[in-house]
């Protein structure tokens, strides 16, 4: 397994590309508009971090126009490399890339407008060290927008499955070994404070879809790539998973049923 793909939760492979695309379209909307509330405008300059295949990173360059412009950094090289293809070809010259562990990028001082992080600082084991690096890299007036979890564990999968609440709990103490925090929306408004960075909104994020939206669809997604990584490690059973797809199955019929999706923030932070 190569460097990346352990940085990844389930590696980088056309699969997992696939699925990152997807999931960035269930979420497109809340993207954009946190954009918006920071700022994001034609001719802006904006850091991705974290920017994995990029599909964030192409929507934002369309934003900020031939004018602005857009670097993504991640530490994976063939995300990156898809991201360069994808701006070739749309004709996004304003897309640049830097390889790089997020928590030791190198980038210059005051020369971005507005940063963006989704799903990032859950993963890292230095969220601290990522805010730093952003904090020193924004101009003045410049903002961060973050959307993270911050209770991973409240996800809910209506009528209530004990398939579902243990698959919700192994993913939960995965990250948790794995050097992660899947509830570090509760720490970012501090460390951003002592990075400098004056804390401007922080507001809750949990979409609830019905059986057929995508919203609903998007857990499975995720579990159907992981939750073999799950048993691998010993988080859980074969027959865990059996049954928690016996219980998607059946509630994808149940007129009743509904999920809400693990609590989230937006947060923006400006640096004074």
């Amino acid at each position: 397994m190569t460097t990346e793909e352990r940085e990844y939760v389930l590696g980088t492979d056309d699969g997992e590309l696939q699925r990152l695309g997807f999931q960035h379209r269930v979420w497109s909307a809340p993207a954009f508009a946190l954009w918006e509330r920071a700022g994001v405008h034609v001719g802006a300059s904006v850091l991705d971090v974290g920017c994995g295949p990029g599909y964030g990173t192409l929507d934002l360059a369309r934003l900020v126009g031939e004018h602005g412009r857009v670097l993504g950094v991640d530490v994976s090289e063939r995300f990156l490399a898809h991201l360069g293809s994808e701006a070739r070809r749309r004709g996004l010259p304003q897309v640049t890339t830097q390889l790089a562990d997020v928590q030791a990028m190198t980038l210059p001082g005051e020369a971005f407008d507005v940063a963006y992080c989704r799903w990032v600082l859950c993963f890292v084991p230095d969220p601290a060290a990522v805010v730093a690096r952003v904090a020193a890299a924004l101009r003045r007036g410049g903002r961060f927008a973050i959307q993270d979890y911050y209770h991973y564990a409240a996800a809910v999968m209506a009528p209530p499955s004990a398939a579902f609440a243990r698959v919700i709990a192994a993913t939960h103490a995965s990250w948790k070994q794995g050097h992660g925090d899947p509830d570090v929306g509760q720490r970012l408004p501090a460390l951003l404070e002592r990075a400098g960075l004056r804390v401007r909104e922080v507001t809750p994020l949990v979409r609830v879809g019905r059986p057929g939206s995508m919203v609903w669809d998007w857990p499975p997604a995720f579990f159907r790539l992981y939750i073999p990584r799950l048993i691998e490690r010993g988080y859980l059973t074969a027959a865990d998973e059996a049954e928690y797809w016996r219980d998607v199955e059946a509630r994808s019929v149940d007129p009743a049923a509904y999920l809400a999706t693990p609590p989230m923030v937006d947060i923006v932070a400006e640096k004074p």
